[in-house]
């Protein structure tokens, strides 16, 4: 999709969240569109925050991917 991660690849560091740079000053809307509109929570913190690896699913995680898809643009 081209979007930025900003998580680091170190696993020692990433302990499970997925972060993507959004747009300047977009990240809390996103994050809030994609949960009232996609059903997946997530925060603003350092740009749109993901924890992928605890309580969900492929099918969540495809979900996230096709919000962020819808709303990045």
């Amino acid at each position: 999709m081209g979007l930025e991660l900003v998580t680091p690849m170190d696993p020692d560091l990433s302990f499970g969240v997925c972060i993507t740079r959004a747009p300047a000053g977009r990240g809390g809307d996103i994050s809030n569109r994609l949960y009232e509109e996609h059903g997946i929570a997530g925060a603003a913190t350092g740009g749109v925050r993901l924890c992928p690896t605890i309580y969900n699913t492929t099918e969540h995680v495809d979900r996230a991917i096709a919000g962020l898809r819808a709303l990045m643009t």
